[in-house]
């Protein structure tokens, strides 16, 4: 037997609360992400040491994945 309009509404509702709870969470993960790199920045050695250039691949990395979770590149 197939869905009633009524279950199909509901199948629709919880899948656009689904969403944006989803969206809220990826908001908020994106904005803890930015001020932890801010952070970081000031932070993270970023000498010409083997540690220092660890940390700058690193901030390079999230710099990326910042900008790719915004819709860029």
């Amino acid at each position: 037997m197939g869905l009633t309009r009524q279950d199909r509404v509901l199948e629709a509702a919880c899948k656009e609360r689904d969403h944006a709870d989803k969206e809220r969470v990826f908001n908020d993960l994106l904005a803890a992400s930015e001020r932890l790199l801010s952070l970081s920045e000031r932070q993270f050695d970023q000498s010409a040491t083997l540690d220092g250039l660890e940390n700058v691949a690193v901030l390079a990395d999230m710099r990326a994945a910042i900008a790719k979770a915004k819709g860029g590149a």
